[in-house]
């Protein structure tokens, strides 16, 4: 079975699993720590909760160069789990909602599916009208 741990400074991971519960309320696979809160232990306390747990274990932390995915990616190879940095919303539902073990390509897949939900609206918009309009002028 997956097991999600999400680790993001502040409060930004507990986020996630609200807006996960949001849609599906029955899932015991997502866990969360809110780095540098109430403790200043991350490190400790992300070992013991990726300790804590068996199965097919992925990380998912916010920043690529920020401390708490430095601390993840120094224990991934000896702990033995997944670990995805830059995470978005999208990238999030796809992964928690996948039945079946993800494995890394399915990883590689959602993380690619999940860069093609960012989109600057104002250009894409403009572009669309454009080609409602008939405009072939590249925008």
């Amino acid at each position: 079975m997956n097991q999600f741990v999400i680790a993001t400074h502040s409060e930004l991971a507990e986020g996630y699993v609200k807006a996960i519960n949001f849609f599906r309320s029955d899932l015991n696979n997502i866990h969360f720590i809110n780095a540098y809160t109430v403790s200043q232990e991350f490190e400790k306390d992300f070992l013991n909760l990726i300790d804590s747990l068996d199965g097919n274990r992925i990380v998912l932390t916010d920043i690529a160069n920020g401390s708490v995915n430095q601390v993840c990616t120094k224990h991934m190879q000896d702990r033995n789990y997944q670990l995805i940095t830059g995470v978005n919303f999208p990238l999030v539902l796809e992964l928690v909602f996948h039945d079946a073990d993800l494995t890394t390509e399915d990883l590689q897949n959602a993380v690619s599916e999940a860069k093609e939900q960012m989109i600057y609206m104002n250009s894409f918009f403009t572009h669309q009208t454009a080609e409602d309009n008939g405009d072939d002028e590249d925008l």
